[in-house]
């Protein structure tokens, strides 16, 4: 799984829905899609979540964006 996005959020958890849409979209986690905690700060936190191909990174990426939860997202 090489493509990534970093989703920067306030808090220790990421907004709940994320999980849930990627689950209903994408598939079972670690099959289909992974995530990890690449921070563990009291007042922010980013997780990076990693796609098998580059329009599932993409299609992620909208999402978060559309959803605007105070959130932070970068690709790479």
């Amino acid at each position: 799984m090489e493509h990534r996005v970093f989703v920067t959020f306030d808090g220790l958890s990421a907004p709940r829905w994320i999980d849930e849409y990627l689950r209903d979209n994408f598939g079972t986690f670690g099959e289909k899609w992974w995530a990890q905690c690449v921070t563990d700060n009291w007042d922010n936190n980013t997780n990076c979540y990693y796609f098998e191909d580059i329009e599932q990174a993409e299609r992620f990426e909208f999402i978060a964006r559309l959803a605007n939860d105070k959130c932070s997202i970068r690709s790479k």
